[in-house]
């Protein structure tokens, strides 16, 4: 099955947020988000095109990025 993202960037983390959406980080700034358990997805482009390596939920449900520009909290509108 192939399902179009929008984006031909490397992806290289993902996981499922506590509420069910799917998010998907890669290289070039891409953030890939899916509330229909994968049927489809939104992409989401950092405007600095920062390269995502890992995503991570912290306890509090914040979502934290590592990649080329260290470490980061993700705001939810980035990935909403």
């Amino acid at each position: 099955i192939k399902i179009e993202t929008g984006t031909e960037a490397s992806l290289t983390s993902g996981l499922r947020l506590s509420d069910g959406t799917l998010v998907i980080a890669g290289l070039a700034g891409a953030l890939l988000t899916s509330k229909d358990n994968g049927s489809t997805f939104a992409l989401h482009q950092d405007p600095e095109r920062k390269g995502f390596s890992q995503l991570l939920q912290s306890a509090d449900g914040n979502i934290i990025a590592v990649g080329n520009f260290g470490v980061t909290n993700l705001s939810q509108q980035s990935i909403h």
